[in-house]
């Protein structure tokens, strides 16, 4: 699928909004004087929820299943942020799992 150039940059942008970095950045600061393992763990989290987003520059569409991935990797760093459990249920059907849809 071809898609424009501006469409990639903008959904990049929306995901990786400068108050959700913001957000992120602050709390691993309160995170590495409080609890460097924590920090750690969330660090790592950033870091793949990084590579999930910047993926999409290259390709417009994903999976379920990789959407499912990266919806969990947000969660992930929100629950750590909130300090509240968040549970992401999900029913998946094997035969749609696989299935291109538009990357949000």
């Amino acid at each position: 699928m071809n898609t424009p150039p501006e469409l990639h940059l903008a959904g990049l942008h929306y995901q990786l909004s400068e108050h959700f970095i913001f957000n992120v950045m602050n709390t691993l600061r309160v995170l590495i004087r409080k609890d460097p393992q924590e920090a750690t763990g969330m660090l790592n989290t950033f870091s793949e929820y990084l590579r999930f987003a910047l993926h999409k520059t290259k390709s417009f569409t994903n999976t379920v299943e990789k959407e499912l991935e990266g919806i969990s990797l947000f969660l992930r760093l929100q629950e750590i942020r909130f300090k509240k459990k968040i549970v992401l249920k999900s029913n998946l059907p094997p035969e749609i799992a696989y299935k291109n849809i538009p990357a949000f």
